[in-house]
């Protein structure tokens, strides 16, 4: 772990500092008013320890870096993706995959680190579906499987993505149905309330997703039943009730549906610059401030947003606490009306603020 750390550059103090912190700790547990005796730590890296998964994710990038995995999937066999834990291996050919995911697991095993046989899983990509068997690597043997989740999506199957976004879309409506369905809180914030709870959560990883007209008329479906449940009926004028038509759906939402809304985040994702950044404490460091690659030309900056975390050259993390103390000031001041509502007790209005802007500030918070 030590070297992994020497060989990311880190200096040396912060590197005696973390010895001294993991390193013969002795400890003592707490129940009630009763402390028990004095104990020593004998695991360097604790759960639930914030420099935990600092030193977890340098490790692993070491172990990555070792096996120089080159190119993509135009120009290679095999490729390595990796987000925190979690790790895909993708290889167009089983023997491939097999020898791209025996070399890390030796890797890992010189710095500690072991591979959790339950939660690896075998995907054959195709568009048949077939009957599940295992994937022998001679040590071990894994699961295949015709789907599984990854960072939250569901991978080879896109309508049955589709499927669990619209079902969690429904859990979080009834979820928060008081909230909705409360006759003290107004249609804007209804409105509001329904684009940060629920449509944020059906749209989840939607960028992705290749839409087909069959899968349009279900997220359209989908929305206006949840639209009529928050907004409800209407009397008319002969006395009996009716339901919202689409039309009036429509001029609530102002004309912005979910259909809208998943090709504006798609031309978002796609209209991405890409740049580059020197990461250095030297304020005189790359002078540059364009690199031409091939016919490419890419723009030197100081700071860019990365899965919604701001690097910045200085690879300063005040900046980023900035950033999503703003962002947690705008969320408030988005549902200010609601939060000093005398209307809603105190209850309530923690679990808003526990839900809409809590989760805004420490996003990033791990790192």
């Amino acid at each position: 772990m030590y070297d992994s750390l020497i060989n990311h550059n880190v200096p040396d103090k912060l590197i005696k500092l973390i010895k001294l912190t993991t390193q013969r700790t002795k400890m003592k547990v707490k129940v009630s008013d009763n402390y028990s005796e004095w104990f020593e730590t004998k695991t360097v890296v604790r759960e639930g320890d914030l420099l935990s998964a600092l030193l977890f994710s340098v490790v692993l990038d070491s172990v990555i870096t070792n096996l120089e995995v080159r190119g993509n999937m135009t120009t290679k066999l095999k490729q390595i993706c990796a987000y925190a834990d979690d790790i895909v291996i993708i290889g167009r050919k089983e023997q491939i995959s097999i020898y791209t995911f025996c070399k890390p697991k030796h890797e890992a095993l010189n710095v500690g680190l072991t591979v959790n046989n339950n939660k690896t899983k075998h995907l054959y990509c195709t568009g048949k579906i077939f009957k599940p068997t295992f994937l022998n690597t001679e040590e071990e043997q894994f699961q295949q499987v015709n789907s599984f989740k990854y960072l939250g999506s569901t991978d080879n199957s896109i309508e049955e993505e589709m499927k669990e976004r619209t079902v969690a879309g429904n859990r979080a409506y009834h979820v928060y149905k008081k909230l909705f369905t409360s006759k003290l809180i107004s249609r804007n914030v209804r409105l509001q309330l329904y684009n940060t709870l629920i449509r944020a959560t059906a749209n989840y990883a939607s960028k992705k997703w290749v839409r087909k007209e069959n899968m349009v008329n279900k997220l359209m479906i989908f929305e206006r039943r949840i639209m009529r449940k928050i907004f409800g009926s209407k009397r008319t004028d002969y006395g009996y009730w009716r339901i919202k038509t689409n039309q009036k759906i429509n001029e609530i939402l102002k004309g912005q549906n979910i259909i809208g809304f998943i090709k504006k985040q798609r031309l978002n994702w796609l209209g991405h610059k890409t740049k580059y950044m020197v990461m250095s404490r030297d304020q005189n460091a790359g002078r540059i401030q364009r690199v031409r690659i091939d016919n490419s030309i890419f723009e030197r900056v100081e700071e860019f947003k990365y899965l919604g975390t701001t690097l910045t050259n200085q690879n300063s993390i005040a900046e980023e606490i900035n950033s999503t103390l703003r962002s947690g000031n705008a969320c408030y001041h988005s549902v200010q009306n609601l939060l000093s509502s005398r209307l809603l007790n105190k209850n309530l209005k923690i679990k808003i603020y526990r839900t809409i802007i809590l989760p805004v500030v420490l996003y990033g918070c791990e790192t």
